[in-house]
């Protein structure tokens, strides 16, 4: 599930934190399946999330095709894009001047990117507080994972302000708490450079900067320390349109980068343009960070399977939101809730990528029945609809089916009913007018009333249309 207005608004205004949804469940009368919650947080990105049903419909075999992979090892070329950047000029040396420690940031930030770059372990070492050996044994391990993934960019970098107080509280000798994006492309899937935060503690120590550990608090922004690079050791492998990065040992990768792939492959066969038509997805064992994207103060439902995530040029909470540039996309999945894959996880995948797919293209002003619905009717458009209208038969006979389109907040107090609304309005919308003016519609709807967009692409009235959609939905049931 996602909310529109993710991107593409030319004068985004967040709404709050906390922003609760629940959905439609991916089931049918033959295998019922537990209910799909979802909610939505706004901070100029939005988290689309779905409920992965456990062990997926019943009797559905797992098939697995054909599919290339490549197993990434770090920097140098693979079969999703040219060769890596490459580093260039000398190393250099970290100044020693305890009054100044931006230039000692600086060159060892410098210094930090080139081992990355270059896979120089020693080099990436060389500026840790040595007397901590945990802290050094966690760097190890960042490093690992940061030269096993598919860079095409990647810097550190310092940027304007620190954390004095954090500093403070370290205990460190004369601690600083710089500001400091790690600012990165996946090559072949990113569309540019994204910012992740990090805030790592230096200290003065043996006449030198070094850096002697990270910090952490409620007041730096969620993702700082919570990175993928950050957990345990991880494997970075593709197909053709999907980058995959699990845990290393991890079960089922094969056959979730598969069911990703095909899923990848539908979406592409609805919106063949407008969007990069590749995918990242992030499926580490560790909850870390997945939880990390839904806030501080906030717990993860147990009931939630994955998040997709757009990505920006800059930190949030470190910049001017009406600068940001929308880079790239993440959907990341649960551990503890996406352990199997099934015809289910194929479902939920294909409507999470339609989001991605469509997000060029959607504002705030999109109206939620069809942003949601557009999704469902991607994901079951092979599906039997017998098996997926229960919702508003079972409303019809309760008297309860609405006789306006769901919309706003109230789309989600009855998720069941109103996610097949909204995919029956998209089904009713393709079968009279064609997916190319589905596709129309919902981005007009995303910069006109609603009723200028009708009339100009569908040639009725919003009225008429709801009616005309209402009387389908009687028809199937």
């Amino acid at each position: 599930m996602s909310q529109p207005g993710w991107s593409g608004s030319p004068s985004p205004v967040p709404l709050p934190p906390g922003y609760p949804h629940s959905s439609h469940p991916y089931s049918g009368p033959d295998a019922p399946l537990p209910p799909l919650k979802r909610r939505t947080v706004w901070l100029l990105l939005a988290l689309s999330a779905l409920l992965l049903v456990a062990g997926g419909v019943a009797g559905a075999p797992l098939f697995v095709p054909d599919v290339q992979y490549t197993f990434h090892a770090g920097t140098g070329p693979t079969a999703a894009g040219p060769a890596r950047i490459e580093p260039t000029g000398p190393v250099p040396d970290v100044p020693t001047d305890p009054a100044n420690p931006d230039s000692a940031v600086d060159a060892i930030l410098l210094r930090r990117t080139r081992a990355v770059l270059t896979q120089d372990r020693e080099l990436f070492l060389a500026d840790l507080d040595s007397s901590d050996p945990e802290f050094v044994r966690r760097q190890e391990r960042v490093f690992d994972n940061l030269t096993s993934l598919p860079f095409g960019e990647f810097a550190f970098r310092r940027q304007d302000g620190s954390y004095p107080q954090l500093a403070r509280e370290s205990g460190l000798p004369r601690a600083y708490a710089p500001r400091v994006t790690i600012e990165y492309a996946f090559e072949g899937f990113d569309q540019g450079t994204i910012a992740a935060p990090w805030v790592p503690l230096f200290a003065w120590r043996g006449n030198r900067w070094v850096i002697a550990g990270e910090a952490s608090g409620d007041q730096l922004p969620d993702g700082t320390g919570a990175q993928v690079w950050d957990v345990s050791p991880i494997l970075a492998l593709s197909s053709e349109d999907v980058l995959l990065i699990v845990s290393e040992g991890q079960a089922n990768t094969r056959a979730l980068l598969d069911r990703a792939q095909q899923a990848t492959e539908t979406v592409q066969e609805f919106r063949q343009d407008g969007w990069s038509g590749r995918v990242v997805m992030i499926a580490v064992d560790d909850t870390l960070v997945y939880n990390s994207f839904w806030g501080r103060n906030e717990t993860p439902p147990a009931d939630v399977a994955a998040i997709a995530v757009e990505m920006f040029d800059g930190v949030w909470e470190w910049s001017d939101p009406v600068t940001l540039t929308e880079t790239g996309y993440r959907i990341i999945l649960n551990p503890d809730a996406f352990r199997e894959v099934s015809r289910a996880s194929s479902l939920l995948l294909v409507h999470e990528i339609t989001h991605v797919a469509l997000g060029p293209i959607s504002t705030f002003t999109t109206p939620v029945w069809i942003a949601e619905g557009i999704a469902e009717y991607v994901a079951l458009e092979e599906e039997p609809v017998e098996e997926w209208i229960w919702p508003v038969r079972q409303a019809i006979e309760d008297g309860r089916l609405p006789s306006r389109l769901p919309d706003g907040q109230r789309f989600y107090d009855e998720p069941d009913i109103n996610y097949t609304i909204g995919w029956l309005a998209c089904r009713y919308i393709a079968s009279e007018y064609g997916e190319p003016t589905l596709l129309d519609y919902y981005e007009r709807l995303g910069t006109e009333h609603v009723n200028t967009a009708t009339e100009e692409v569908l040639g009725t009235s919003y009225d008429q249309l709801t009616d005309a959609i209402f009387d389908y939905i009687y028809s199937l049931v």
